[in-house]
C-alpha cells in the first residue's frame, strides 16, 4: 500500500484497514512461534503500512482541530533540567556494587585455579 493509496481511503476505510493490518502482524507473530514464517519481509511490510495509516490518520486529525503545530513537532518546548550540582562533589573511591562485586569476581577467580589443581 503507497501513501498515495492511503490519501484515497476515507476515514473508515482506514479504521477496518488500520484494524485488519494489526491483526495481520499479530497473526504473523503468532506464527512464529508456533509454525515456519514463509516470508519474513511481510514483518517489514505491514509495519510500514501500519505507520502509513496512523500517519494520515493524524494528519487527517490535526487538519480537522486546526492544529498548527507540523506534523513531528513537539507541542511546546520541552523545559530544561536543573543541574545537580555534579561538579560540587568530590571523587572518592568508589562503594557500594561496583566495589563489592569486583571482590567477590577476583575471589571467585581465585578458587577455581585451587579447585583444578586438586581435581
Amino acid at each position: 500500500m503507497t501513501g498515495a493509496e492511503v490519501r484515497k481511503l476515507t476515514d473508515e476505510e482506514i479504521k477496518v484497514e488500520l484494524a485488519n493490518l494489526q491483526r495481520k502482524l499479530y497473526d504473523l507473530r503468532v506464527q512464529t512461534t508456533t509454525e515456519k514464517v514463509e516470508d519474513t519481509s511481510q514483518f517489514r511490510k505491514v509495519r510500514k503500512d501500519i505507520a502509513r495509516l496512523q500517519t494520515e490518520r493524524t494528519n487527517r486529525f490535526r487538519a480537522k482541530s486546526g492544529s498548527a503545530v507540523p506534523a513531528g513537532a513537539p507541542s511546546e518546548p520541552r523545559p530544561r533540567a536543573k543541574s545537580r550540582g555534579a561538579s560540587k562533589t568530590k571523587a572518592g573511591p568508589r562503594t557500594g556494587a561496583k566495589a563489592k562485586s569486583g571482590a567477590k569476581a577476583s575471589t571467585k577467580s581465585s578458587a577455581k585455579p585451587s579447585a583444578q589443581a586438586s581435581a
